[in-house]
């Protein structure tokens, strides 16, 4: 399939702390080290971790709205990283939209949704003046709201149906990619749900790609073709959702899905849960950043950092020095819980 997001060897630093002299020093925090992957026309890539691990550093440095320290990001086969501000950069900018995490804070409580809708057209000079109401009323419509609704205030609408329009802006521009920071987190059950079946329904109607950011592994499991595993700002596992949810290969990977919620109780789990919280990325351990937590760490862990090396499966992408063994112990006859049943299945766009 085409590539339509190629993303080497993304690293970002950030300096952080006072650089007043005996006040205190600024130091270097990495938020993602040496990131890469791709993403094909027409899928869905799930990015995946604990709270700080850098999924949505990784979001907004694809998109461009933070500078890379160290790597590039291309899109339709340009890069618009290292171009800033310049044409190149403007055009892929139209075609890559975000939905973000808080509908609340995404919008300006002070105006009204169909202005700030008309914003983006008016910026992007899309359509005639003449016929944007028009344009604004079928936007609302195609994610499930009434066009009366352009005339209401943030504050007017429930979660839902904020997300609802925080979407249709991000399609005002016809985009073809759109970054899903944490898109139905903040929302009830129920309504992610639907939230997410719009998102499948907007894929399939204009053929969108999307990079899923989520902790929710259930829902990464229903609507993601494969799956990227960050820890403290690197990968530790890719592969296609398939593969990593049958078999996980890298302890923190079998941590999460067994840290998930499983609606059935007698479900027997796979793996234990992680204890403890995660090392400060201003402070990284030496060699395997996960063997403090790891209970498959041995003194070769410690020493030396492992590489993202393919594992089992073509496709399938490993880094950890025991990964073949964490492998093996992984049981694929277990049953998968169902995660949650308001969601339609997915169907793969990459092939396992």
């Amino acid at each position: 399939m085409t590539v339509l997001v190629d993303v080497q060897n993304l690293t970002r630093r950030f300096q952080v702390g006072r650089s007043i002299p005996i006040v205190g020093t600024r130091r270097t925090l990495t938020a993602a080290t040496d990131v890469s992957f791709q993403i094909h026309e027409g899928e869905t890539l799930g990015l995946v971790g604990e709270s700080g691990c850098g999924k949505s550093t990784i979001g907004k440095l694809v998109l461009g709205l933070l500078p890379p320290s160290g790597g590039s990001v291309h899109f339709r086969g340009r890069e618009v990283s290292a171009r800033r501000g310049s044409r190149d950069w403007r055009t892929a900018r139209r075609d890559m939209q975000m939905v973000f995490q808080n509908p609340f804070g995404a919008l300006n409580p002070r105006l009204r949704i169909g202005i700030q809708i008309a914003e983006i057209l008016e910026t992007h000079q899309i359509g005639a003046a003449a016929d944007r109401p028009g344009r604004l009323a079928e936007l609302l419509q195609s994610v499930g709201l009434e066009p009366h609704m352009l005339d209401r205030y943030p504050h007017q609408m429930s979660g839902g149906q904020l997300q609802r329009a925080v979407i249709a802006r991000a399609l005002a521009v016809s985009p073809s990619f759109i970054v899903c920071d944490e898109a139905v987190a903040a929302l009830d059950v129920s309504i992610q749900a639907q939230v997410v079946n719009l998102l499948l329904d907007l894929q399939d109607a204009h053929g969108l790609t999307y990079l899923f950011i989520s902790h929710d592994l259930g829902i990464v499991r229903h609507i993601c073709d494969r799956v990227v595993v960050m820890y403290l700002g690197r990968m530790v596992e890719s592969g296609t959702t398939e593969t990593v949810f049958r078999a996980p290969g890298h302890p923190y990977t079998q941590a999460l899905i067994a840290a998930a919620p499983q609606p059935d109780p007698k479900a027997r789990r796979r793996g234990s849960p992680l204890e403890g919280d995660p090392p400060s990325p201003l402070n990284p351990p030496s060699g395997c950043v996960f063997h403090t937590r790891c209970p498959h760490a041995t003194a070769l862990c410690q020493r030396q950092a492992p590489t993202l090396r393919p594992m089992g499966e073509a496709g399938r992408n490993v880094a950890c020095h025991h990964g073949e063994a964490v492998m093996a112990k992984a049981t694929g006859a277990d049953a998968q819980p169902d995660w949650s049943a308001d969601i339609r299945p997915r169907t793969p766009a990459i092939a396992s």
